[in-house]
């Protein structure tokens, strides 16, 4: 796996063993010569890298590439090649989803076992953290352009013992939720969506608009009025 720096001129890349597990974080221009090796670990793996906005920071999901087992997300400064922080997932889950502010100066995360966590990258002190419980499976994250909202995709989840491979219209409708990050105390807004495997987020520039997949389309909700249009 790899991620491109803003201004292309490098990338981070992932190179994973899996038997036995091991993998090795190295920083690479882009002609592919290596300009430095980050990290090496055994008996783990490194998932997803995902650059900064202001190209100053990396984030790796290092994990044992299971859905029981813990995993934690790896923040290095790219100037100093050091590492400032590493999060832990909650419990014996690995992570969903994650992204970086806008301004890069925080860290949103979901897990697999439904709880939503945002990071200050300065201090590397827990902002947010929300828990859906075992009912809720929680997804995607996408920050607004302004850095004031965070939108996270979730689904409820159901007893498929019957039907593992349901019909898309036989699942319960998927949720967006809205977090006002300037609210710490409140409640996200919820977002119904249609009956269907709940897909990407997207949140337009402006903050007027919210894309979200699913049900064979992109349906987008006008986030002034809350009203859906499949395209």
């Amino acid at each position: 796996m790899a991620a491109f720096a803003p201004d292309s001129k490098w990338l981070a890349l992932c190179l994973n063993e899996y038997e036995p597990q091991a993998g090795v974080l190295k920083l690479c221009a882009a002609d592919g010569t290596e300009r430095a090796e980050l990290a090496r670990a055994k008996g783990k793996v490194f998932y997803k890298p995902k650059v900064s906005p202001n190209g100053k920071r990396l984030v790796v999901e290092q994990s044992k590439g299971r859905i029981d087992q813990p995993a934690a997300l790896r923040v290095w400064d790219l100037e100093t090649q050091k590492e400032l922080f590493a999060f832990p997932s909650g419990g014996a889950f690995p992570f969903a989803d994650f992204a970086f502010s806008p301004d890069s100066k925080r860290l949103a995360a979901t897990d697999y076992r439904g709880t939503v966590r945002v990071w200050d990258l300065t201090a590397g002190k827990l902002l947010r953290e929300k828990s859906f419980g075992k009912r809720m499976g929680i997804w995607n994250v996408a920050f607004s352009s302004d850095g004031k909202r965070l939108a996270v995709g979730g689904q409820p989840k159901e007893d498929q013992a019957d039907d593992p491979e349901p019909e898309p219209q036989d699942l319960p409708q998927p949720r967006v939720f809205l977090f006002d990050l300037a609210a710490a105390a409140a409640d996200p807004e919820v977002i119904v969506c249609p009956q269907g495997y709940l897909g990407g987020l997207g949140l337009s520039p402006d903050g007027k608009w919210l894309a979200a997949g699913g049900a064979g389309a992109t349906h987008l909700f006008d986030l002034t009025t809350h009203e859906s249009s499949p395209r």
